[in-house]
């Protein structure tokens, strides 16, 4: 079985899996490398990611928007940064628990091959529902 021990980079602790007959030497290069690597190219691969996130998202939200493009169900809003999926049941609470949020949800929403029971809200829109009583 794997040896898990865990480094601390930037206040995130991560865990590296020790590779198969791996020696300590090789090891220790292995993180060293590693270390360097990250504290070089940190800006590099944080901005990689969000745009990686970034690409999901719109993925997610154009296939719940009846147009094939990102808009608010309700309004028609069309701005990015202030659409986001809403449980139609009024279920997100409980969801939220177990995937977490942003990226996480959508990138369960694309592995489970896009679930009925979703669709596309401004945040304002969302919240007037939320005041509505889910309606």
């Amino acid at each position: 079985m794997a040896q898990e021990s865990p480094i601390l980079l930037a206040g995130t602790v991560l865990l590296m899996t020790k590779a198969k007959n791996e020696t300590t030497e090789q090891r220790e290069n292995r993180l060293n490398w590693w270390k360097k690597h990250h504290a070089l190219h940190l800006e590099e691969d944080n901005a990689k990611s969000r745009q990686r996130d970034q690409n999901i998202k719109i993925l997610v939200l154009s296939h719940y928007s009846t147009e094939n493009t990102p808009i608010c169900a309700r309004c028609g809003i069309v701005d990015i940064d202030v659409l986001a999926i809403d449980h139609i049941m009024n279920n997100g609470n409980s969801h939220r628990r177990l995937l977490g949020i942003g990226a996480h949800l959508y990138g369960w929403l694309k592995r489970n091959n896009y679930p009925e029971g979703y669709q596309v809200l401004c945040m304002n829109c969302n919240w007037k529902k939320r005041i509505q009583g889910g309606l």
